[in-house]
């Protein structure tokens, strides 16, 4: 039976709209601040599940999504602060996402470097993450956004301890709908990767979704080390609101 086809331009929703606009606005103020600090030599943006850049909304109108937002803004940023460089990272594991993405892209200038990839998101981190140093003063920031409530804490240990900030967009409706009905090993095996916590142990969050960010700040919390770091969550509904994700 052939393999079906994924779409290269998918469709976005209002809330992953939104969720562009605010990932947006979040990296302009985000650079604009580190950029005047003099111990900032220049800033890494990673966004390891890029998807192709280009959307269609409900109206089947073209959306940017945040790669192509995300380096525009950042091309204004390298352009004030000429003296410092910028470098931004985008990949997916679906070539053809990639290819149609760098069509969209701005060109590389002198201190201002694009590198497209077509890579496994967790090798990709396994690749990055043990290269950071903090004596290089390059500020980072670590989008990561999983298909699914599957997420390897493994790869993002490196990126908790650094100087930088790490994004999850973690989609609560799968684990709230779904993991009172898991029989599967896979699916029950997903829940315990993501939270890393027995089975039996979520069970009783059933569709409680505090207890899952709570889980989730102890995860972080635990990672994080000796470090201080700041977590915050923000929800992301649907217009029914009954779809909500971090």
């Amino acid at each position: 039976m052939p393999v079906k086809k994924s779409k290269v331009i998918t469709t976005a929703k209002p809330h992953t709209i939104k969720k562009f606009e605010l990932i947006e606005m979040y990296i302009k103020a985000w650079a604009q601040k580190l950029m005047l600090n003099n111990a900032c030599n220049g800033l890494i943006f990673i966004d390891c599940m890029c998807n192709s850049g280009v959307y269609k909304d409900i109206n089947g109108n073209i959306v940017y999504g945040t790669p192509i937002r995300v380096a525009n803004a950042l091309l204004d940023v390298a352009r004030t602060y000429s003296d410092k460089q910028v470098f931004l990272y985008f990949n997916d594991l679906n070539t053809a996402r990639v290819e149609e993405l760098k069509k969209h892209l701005p060109p590389d200038e002198r201190n201002f470097k694009i590198i497209t990839l077509n890579e496994d998101a967790t090798e990709l981190l396994d690749t990055i993450g043990p290269q950071l140093k903090e004596s290089s003063h390059y500020h980072y920031f670590l989008l990561y956004d999983p298909y699914n409530a599957n997420i390897e804490w493994r790869v993002l240990v490196p990126f908790f301890r650094y100087w930088g900030e790490v994004m999850i967009n973690h989609a609560l409706m799968d684990p709230i709908r779904a993991i009172t009905s898991a029989k599967s090993a896979t699916a029950i095996e997903k829940y315990e990767h993501t939270y890393l916590e027995e089975f039996e142990k979520l069970l009783p969050y059933g569709s409680n979704q505090s207890a899952y960010e709570k889980r989730v700040a102890e995860i972080i919390d635990h990672m994080k080390g000796n470090r201080e770091y700041y977590v915050a969550s923000f929800p992301f509904y649907n217009r029914n609101r009954s779809f909500k994700q971090y």
